[in-house]
């Protein structure tokens, strides 16, 4: 009876043993899993333990790894293949509708029938509206693919402001809406890309004139060390739920196939704004939506 104790112990002693050392080894390969995810790292998972079981579990895990590597490999060939083909067919259709847009303003001058000249200003209002759709196929793709330039300078984003705005001054007067400016005569200035930054506000300000109706607010100020600039206007169908998605991918609020819009516009201003490392805050309060744009301001 004695010698059954004891061999039972014995057993009792070398499981017990097996099961911490076991509990040890799977507490390091989860620390270790934990570290590969946390950085990234493609090397493979390595165990000292004696177990045959730990070993294989080890060996499926690196297998697994391996796959997931292989799909993300080939998924990113695959999407920028993508938008490698958006921004080359967008570029081949820019070229036809450039020139169709060149033939429409030289037909408006030439002695046409006041129904020919009807069908001429559709022909160009329509060309203008698909013009505007590939700019915006082309220039996102760009973005996306990091292929769109960024070249950082000192500028006075006052002037810049007033320059777009002045571009949407006939869009402004054919407005039922009022509109308010408030840019300071001081130089305000920021490290930024020009080009970029006339995007932002050119897509801001379509979406504006688009979207907006009752008083058109645009301001221009500085709060402590950053700039701001806040386009506000009164929307009457959106909610928090629509707002929250404004800035993804051909997202609009009105979502019928009608619609001349890409829905791009915002998505384009908020990769920008991330490109340049400036801030973007959209609101809704009492119908009125707003979106500040927040630069760092050059000292």
């Amino acid at each position: 009876m004695l010698v059954i104790t004891i061999i039972l112990g014995i057993v009792a002693l070398v499981f017990t043993s097996r099961y911490f050392l076991l509990k040890k080894d799977l507490k390091i390969l989860n620390k270790d899993i934990i570290y590969r995810f946390k950085k990234e790292s493609k090397a493979n998972l390595v165990t000292n333990s004696s177990s045959k079981e730990i070993e294989e579990l080890i060996y499926a895990i690196n297998n697994l790894f391996l796959k997931k590597e292989e799909v993300e490999l080939e998924y990113r060939k695959i999407d920028q293949e993508l938008k490698e083909n958006i921004a080359n067919i967008s570029h081949d259709l820019r070229t036809p509708l450039t020139a169709i847009l060149g033939y429409c303003d030289l037909l408006s001058k030439s002695n046409l029938t006041t129904e020919s000249r009807e069908y001429v200003h559709i022909i160009n209002k329509k060309s203008k509206v698909l013009h505007q759709l590939v700019d915006d196929f082309y220039d996102f793709s760009r973005i996306i693919s990091k292929d769109y330039p960024i070249n950082l300078e000192c500028i006075n984003v006052g002037d810049l402001l007033k320059e777009v705005l002045f571009e949407y001054y006939e869009d402004f007067v054919h407005s039922t809406s009022q509109l308010d400016i408030e840019i300071p005569d001081e130089d305000i200035k920021v490290i930024s890309d020009a080009d970029a930054l006339r995007r932002i506000f050119s897509n801001l300000i379509s979406n504006m004139l688009h979207h907006g109706t009752g008083e058109y607010k645009i301001r221009l100020y500085k709060r402590e060390k950053n700039v701001c600039i806040s386009f506000e206007n009164q929307v009457m169908f959106m909610d928090i739920a629509s707002m929250e998605r404004i800035f993804e991918r051909s997202y609009t609020m009105n979502s019928s196939r009608s619609s001349s819009r890409s829905g791009l516009g915002l998505s384009i201003v908020k990769e920008l704004v991330y490109r340049l490392n400036h801030d973007l805050e959209p609101s809704l309060e009492d119908k009125i939506f707003k979106i500040e744009m927040i630069l760092k301001m050059e000292t």
